[in-house]
């Protein structure tokens, strides 16, 4: 009697203390992960490679793992607890998640903020030389520009001497070549540096060098 009942309890030993835990691992946006890693820290711990899962635990507290590298470098993973309390049937389906903590994503962003930052230093640089190519260029179009127009002034300066301290704008604007809006320009310049002076006659005018 004691060896049948021995066998009964043997036959309802694996149905009364086992259970399956199967489910899916998938990726942050609800794609199935195919090449995930789903391991459970049993004794040996069981692991499986692929989209879907199914483990086979006594009762007891279970930590169910997953994760998946792409490229080798970013680490996706995530973690479950599971409490197996009768047996049955479990389903527990895994999320993965970007692991920021890895070392190799650290280095990652470190890397492409380091690039980032050489970029940003490279276009500072860049932007200071054009400025400062752009001023000089100003500058030294200004200064010839003043050296022209002083040349101008002077060479009226000498004219007007040559004809005896006077001379008609019309006439003027003959000797230069230059246009009358340029001219009366020029006339007005001199006059508030109180060089010449300009006296209007019939239509036209005569510039008067002062002394």
């Amino acid at each position: 009697m004691k060896i049948l009942i021995l066998i009964w309890l043997l036959i309802l030993l694996p149905s009364t203390f086992g259970a399956n835990v199967k489910g899916t691992v998938y990726d942050m946006e609800l794609n199935k992960v195919e090449n995930a890693v789903v391991t459970v820290n049993t004794i040996p711990e069981q692991k499986i490679v692929g989209g879907d899962y199914i483990f086979e635990l006594e009762s007891g507290d279970y930590i169910i793992k997953a994760y998946y590298f792409e490229k080798g470098v970013f680490s996706f993973n995530t973690e479950e607890n599971i409490t197996i309390s009768k047996d049955g049937n479990y389903n527990l389906d895994l999320f993965l998640f970007l692991d920021l903590d890895e070392e190799g994503i650290v280095s990652e962003l470190d890397e492409v903020s380091k690039g980032l930052e050489e970029q940003n230093n490279y276009l500072y640089y860049f932007i200071v030389f054009s400025v400062i190519v752009l001023i000089s260029g100003l500058v030294i179009r200004f200064r010839k520009s003043d050296a022209r127009d002083d040349d101008d002034l002077n060479r009226v300066i000498e004219i007007i001497k040559k004809e005896g301290g006077r001379i008609h704008q019309k006439e003027l604007r003959k000797r230069l070549g230059l246009s009358e809006a340029k001219i009366s320009l020029m006339v007005t310049e001199l006059e508030s540096k109180n060089k010449v002076e300009r006296i209007k006659k019939g239509r036209g005018n005569v510039i008067v060098l002062k002394k």
